[in-house]
């Protein structure tokens, strides 16, 4: 999710709308997956298989998010984010590039990029940490008039989507060039956003790791781990946002 002139559409993720975002990041986060292809299609499209209790309701998961509600508060009267806008000299934040980019999906992308019905101000979409869905979509409903109904979960080929963003999408836009920025912990973070498919088969290790540190340590804390083990140090973040 990741896009990056014009300055109409939509990008990668919450800058000041994040507020809330705190924490360290690991020295040894999970890789994202090789960028992906096609079109920016929006949340509503992704409600249609993404919205029901017993494949993870991911719909509603991300709709509690600040992030849903990114766009809308560069708009808002909010005093934190009048002070963050001060902080840039920024009068308009809705309307200002430096602030829009890390509060819609797909900023600077061209107008093709975009399906019908695209609306950036439902602000930091599924596509920014998962990538354009339009491939996706399509694969998915041909595959899905041929499934085998006793098949059960099928797991997805390797680059139709971003299945796993890594701290590298995060720092795209939680990073010291958000006027708000504070430290965060991608593993903690990683873990309250979590919305993973319940039919997809994962080892107790694997939905153990949800919320731990590189090093193997819970990660429920804003100081970072013992010994710095977990926390990028400032030429570290500068190679991820590259």
């Amino acid at each position: 999710m990741s896009a990056r002139s014009s300055k109409t559409a939509a990008l990668t993720l919450p800058l000041f709308a994040c507020l809330a975002v705190v924490l360290f990041t690991s020295s040894d986060p999970a890789p994202s997956a090789t960028p992906v292809a096609g079109a920016y299609i929006g949340a509503a499209k992704c409600k249609n298989c993404h919205g029901s209790a017993d494949t993870g309701n991911q719909y509603a998961a991300w709709s509690k998010t600040l992030h849903a509600h990114a766009f809308e508060t560069l708009a808002s009267d909010k005093v934190e984010v009048k002070e963050a806008a001060a902080k840039r000299n920024v009068t308009e934040p809705a309307k200002d590039a430096a602030c829009v980019k890390c509060h819609v999906t797909g900023f600077g992308e061209p107008a093709e990029k975009f399906a019908r019905g695209w609306k950036p101000e439902l602000g930091v979409q599924c596509e920014t940490c998962h990538g354009p869905g339009d491939d996706h979509l399509k694969v998915r409903m041909k595959a899905a008039a041929s499934a085998d109904p006793k098949a059960g979960y099928q797991p997805l080929p390797e680059g139709e989507m971003v299945t796993s963003p890594g701290v590298d999408v995060c720092v795209k836009c939680h990073n010291p060039e958000s006027p708000s920025y504070k430290p965060f912990c991608y593993f903690e973070y990683r873990a309250k956003l979590s919305h993973m498919n319940p039919k997809k088969p994962r080892t107790e290790e694997e939905q153990a790791d949800y919320g731990k540190c590189a090093c193997g340590t819970p990660c429920p804390h804003a100081e970072g781990c013992p010994e710095r083990k977990c926390n990028l140090k400032p030429d570290e973040l500068a190679a991820l946002k590259k």
